[in-house]
C-alpha cells in the first residue's frame, strides 16, 4: 500500500521502511509516545516486550528520519491542498549533558561543550485559524567537528545557515502540489527572509 493509503487506515503512519511490519511497529511507537507524552523506550513500552519491539525497530537500519520526514511532508501536502498556509522556521537546541555517559556519536552544542544536537524544523499551519497541518521538512545538525575556519570566511554550502535556503525545497514540495497560498514567517534576520522569498 501506497502512503496515502496507508495513512487513511492508520493516522499513526510513519513510513514503510520497505515492510508493512515495520510500518505497524512504527504507528504503534508514535500512537504511545502520543499517549504517554515521552519518548523513554522503557516508559512507551510499559511491558519488556513491547520495549524490546520498539528498540529493535529503532535500531533497525531500514528504518531512517529521511524516510520519516518524507512520510510527513507527503500527508502535510495531502492535508495543505486548497488552504492557505502559515510556515515558520527556526532552529532548537536537543542538549544530553545529563545523559554524556549513555550516549555517544554526538558533537557539542550552543555552549561549545555539552553534548546534543540542533533541529531546525519547518511547521505548516493554517493562515486562518493557527491549527498546525503538520512539518514540511527538518534539518538535522550535528557538530562532531569544531570548525575553525569563521563562517563569513566560508562558501555557503559550508555554513550552517545554509538550512535556511534548504529547507525552501522542502516547502516548495509541500505547497506547490497542494496549490495552497503562503504566507511567510522567519525568525531571522531580513536578510534570511529574502533569500527564502526568492523560492516562490
Amino acid at each position: 500500500m501506497g502512503t496515502a493509503t496507508i495513512a487513511c487506515i492508520d493516522p499513526y503512519y510513519v513510513g514503510e521502511f520497505g515492510d508493512e511490519r515495520l510500518a505497524a511497529v512504527g504507528a504503534d511507537f508514535l500512537q504511545a509516545m502520543k499517549e504517554k507524552r515521552t519518548v523513554v523506550v522503557k516508559r512507551l513500552g510499559g511491558t519488556r516486550a513491547r520495549e524490546m519491539r520498539f528498540g529493535r525497530f529503532l535500531n533497525n537500519k531500514k528504518v531512517t528520519h529521511k524516510e520519516m520526514l518524507d512520510c510527513e511532508a507527503k500527508l502535510c501536502a495531502k492535508r495543505a491542498k486548497g488552504r492557505d498556509v502559515l510556515v515558520v522556521q527556526d532552529t532548537t537546541e536537543i542538549n544530553f549533558s545529563g545523559h554524556t555517559r549513555s550516549k555517544s556519536g554526538f558533537g557539542t552544542v550552543g555552549n561549545g561543550s555539552d553534548i546534543g544536537i540542533f533541529l531546525h524544523p519547518q511547521f505548516v499551519l493554517d493562515a486562518n485559524d493557527g491549527g498546525v497541518i503538520g512539518m514540511a521538512g527538518c534539518t538535522i545538525m550535528n557538530r562532531r567537528r569544531h570548525v575553525k575556519t569563521p563562517s563569513n570566511k566560508r562558501p555557503p554550502d559550508k555554513r550552517e545557515s545554509r538550512r535556511w535556503l534548504e529547507q525552501g525545497d522542502s516547502v516548495k514540495a509541500v505547497v506547490i502540489p497542494a496549490q495552497a497560498g503562503i504566507h511567510h514567517g522567519f525568525c531571522k534576520q531580513t536578510r534570511r527572509l529574502i533569500s527564502c522569498l526568492s523560492f516562490w
